[in-house]
């Protein structure tokens, strides 16, 4: 479908998620609308990595926003506020974002089928 797609800076987001729990679903005790500052059990995460589930340290929710897909594929919109937002709505050529889009995503079918068909490849010749 290729359809232009806006969201806000990784830092914009870690701040409304902070001030206002703009993503509920970050967590699962956010789903039920209980904000921990902590995973209810202890994890193997390395003392450099924060807990996934701590809602009330900025650099915990940032660290794991990071890995959301709006920040890891290629040609999403990203705006730092809500002027920013307005400004890339007005000025994105939407149709030029839809294009780089389609054919980012024809590369990347091509790419996993060759990936997946090697795959096959090597079970069955095991």
């Amino acid at each position: 479908m290729n359809i232009p797609l806006f969201f806000p800076s990784l830092d914009l987001l870690t701040e409304w998620h902070y001030n206002y729990r703009v993503v509920g679903e970050r967590t699962w005790s956010g789903t039920l609308g209980q904000f921990k500052n902590s995973s209810a059990i202890s994890g193997v995460l390395s003392s450099d990595i924060p807990d996934p589930n701590n809602e009330f340290d900025r650099n915990a929710i940032r660290y794991w926003l990071q890995f959301a897909d709006f920040y890891q594929w290629p040609h999403i919109i990203h705006f730092n506020s809500i002027d920013d937002l307005a400004m890339k709505l007005i000025n994105t050529n939407l149709a030029e974002v839809s294009q780089s889009m389609k054919i980012y995503n024809a590369n990347l079918t091509k790419t996993l089928q060759n990936q997946w068909r090697e795959i096959f490849e090597r079970i069955k010749e095991s």
